[in-house]
């Protein structure tokens, strides 16, 4: 059998047509969720993370998402061994997010920087299918992380997906090696498309419902004080410290911890360093799904509701607004680029 250079199956067996099935089912639902408003902005932001980690495991280099947030909000994480590298792991993230962010979508075969070889079948085959073939010839054709980080854009550019999709990052160390049977490797990058879907699919869901208890919360303060701010800046910028929370909402130290550990007591940030003193807040989905606390026993609990006299949601929509509004006022806050404590 000689050795391909494509990875585009002769044939769709039943096992695939399966996977096939739910890469779609994925993908279509998560493209569906996140279109368009605050929370696809937040979103975003957190799937560059879920996507660069995969890309830079499918590199080879051992790090999780857990590092690309450390990394991305210039927080070290407590109890998490600091990474050494003989070159950046993050040297293409910048790029990679401009890229991400470009209005216009360009055709998938602009940019190439390879010579695609075109194998028979390829206009028939599914476009995820083909997607996958040309994602072979790129990872063969360079040995960077580039291939695996062009696979959100090209989706996009064939139809697949709205936009980009930042965590739709997948792959198989095995494609770069032209192997003489290329359906089990189709098989596994099927699954992790998949499963990456599907992941960022419960980040949507967990944000959403975190800005509901946030809702809910300001709904009921008597006096939010502080709190309104805070919840601008915990859904864009997940790990919070009183020094930095101080000086983004113009409050001393003492104030802010004071705000961080109101939120806490009403579950919406958890305290995950377990100090007394420089202490750290995140959100508690984002540290259950990072294993920084116990995971919840029993079904998911159910998102709080909307008041009663909002029934079309004009909560959402006033929140929204007001956390753009923070948003603009603060760009730094932005968790596309690392931040050093001076900013």
């Amino acid at each position: 059998m000689a050795r391909s250079t494509t990875l585009l199956p002769e044939a769709i067996d039943l096992h695939m047509a399966r996977l096939l099935e739910r890469v779609a089912l994925a993908v279509g639902g998560l493209n569906s969720t996140v279109s368009s408003g605050f929370l696809h902005n937040i979103w975003r932001e957190r799937a560059r993370w879920i996507g660069y980690a995969r890309a830079l495991q499918l590199q080879g280099i051992e790090l999780d998402e857990i590092d690309v947030i450390s990394w991305a909000t210039a927080t070290p994480i407590p109890g998490r061994a600091r990474f050494d590298t003989l070159v950046d792991p993050f040297d293409a993230f910048g790029p990679w997010a401009a890229m991400l962010a470009e209005r216009e979508q360009r055709h998938w075969r602009e940019d190439l920087p390879f010579t695609l070889q075109v194998p028979m079948g390829f206009s028939d085959a599914p476009l995820i299918l083909r997607a996958i073939a040309i994602l072979a010839q790129h990872a063969q054709a360079t040995s960077d992380i580039s291939p695996w980080l062009s696979l959100p854009l090209l989706l996009a550019r064939m139809g697949m997906t709205k936009t980009p999709l930042p965590c739709l990052v997948a792959g198989d160390k095995a494609m770069r090696l032209a192997p003489r049977d290329a359906t089990p490797i189709v098989r596994r990058v099927l699954r992790d498309l998949a499963s990456q879907a599907e992941d960022g699919l419960a980040i949507a869901f967990e944000l959403d419902t975190e800005r509901r208890r946030w809702i809910k919360l300001l709904g009921e303060a008597r006096k939010p004080g502080a709190l309104r701010g805070l919840a601008a800046l915990s859904l864009r910028a997940p790990i919070l410290r009183p020094e930095q929370v101080g000086r983004a909402l113009g409050l001393s130290r003492s104030g802010a911890g004071k705000a961080l550990e109101r939120a806490a007591e009403h579950g919406l940030l958890v305290e995950i360093s377990g100090r007394l003193s420089w202490r750290v807040y995140m959100a508690p989905g984002l540290a259950r799904r990072l294993r920084l606390i116990a995971p919840r026993l029993g079904r998911p609990a159910i998102p709080p509701a909307l008041p009663t006299r909002d029934e079309l949601g004009a909560s959402l929509a006033a929140f929204d607004a007001e956390m753009e509004a923070f948003a603009a006022r603060y760009p730094q806050l932005s968790g596309s680029a690392p931040r050093s404590d001076e900013d």
